[in-house]
């Protein structure tokens, strides 16, 4: 194979899976030195070349927006990492892959999901959909035992489960789909900020009702 042909010419998809792949190969076969400089010098030009992706330390590509996206990121998925949240994750990541993949729509069905499940995960049983009602039923007592008495944080964790209520009504028109054939496609901006505050109110949720 022509490695300069396949990198000017390949589907971007293609191409980012190759960077993982290289990487893949190179630390199973080689020392990780080799694996290492493959990791520092696609991450150099990456940004170099201002591309919104980066390589992370498992070799998987992954979309770049900025600092903040990516640490809401990966703090969602360290609060995923027990094995009960297993479908979840699954579910977390698979909305980040459809975003580095250019699928907007399939990246928004696929965040809700992930909060969803692993609200299940939480509350065993209590409910088959979420929807609004249950943030009131089961995640605001967890709030008020949390903070019971610290009426400045009560007060503000409110409104932020406000918030949270109104997240999960504007993901269901694309949970759902649209009904006409040739959908509109979600702006780039909406799909950044659905996909980073859902990743923050599941990181927020898992470490208020866990426990």
């Amino acid at each position: 194979m022509d490695l300069h042909d396949f990198f000017l010419n390949s589907e971007v998809r293609d191409l980012l899976d190759s960077i993982t792949l290289i990487y893949t190969y190179l630390k199973k076969i080689f020392t990780d030195t080799y694996s290492e400089i493959w990791f520092t010098e696609v991450n150099r030009i990456l940004s170099e070349e201002n591309v919104a992706y980066r390589v992370y330390e498992d070799g998987i590509v992954h979309p770049f927006v900025d600092a903040e996206f990516e640490t809401n990121r990966a703090s969602a998925l360290e609060a995923l990492s027990e094995p009960r949240f297993g479908e979840a994750r699954t579910d977390f990541e698979a909305a980040y892959r459809h975003l580095r993949d250019g699928n907007s729509k399939e990246a928004l069905r696929m965040m809700f999901p992930a909060v969803e499940v692993a609200a299940k995960v939480l509350f065993p049983a209590a409910f088959s959909r979420l929807m609004p009602n249950e943030i009131d039923r089961h995640i605001v007592p967890r709030m008020h035992a949390r903070y019971a008495g610290n009426q400045p944080a009560l007060d503000a964790a409110s409104q932020l489960l406000r918030g949270m209520k109104s997240w999960i009504n504007a993901a269901q028109p694309y949970r759902h789909g649209q009904e006409i054939v040739d959908a509109a496609e979600p702006p780039t901006e909406f799909v950044v900020a659905h996909l980073s505050t859902g990743a923050t109110y599941l990181r927020w949720m898992i470490e208020l009702c866990s426990g």
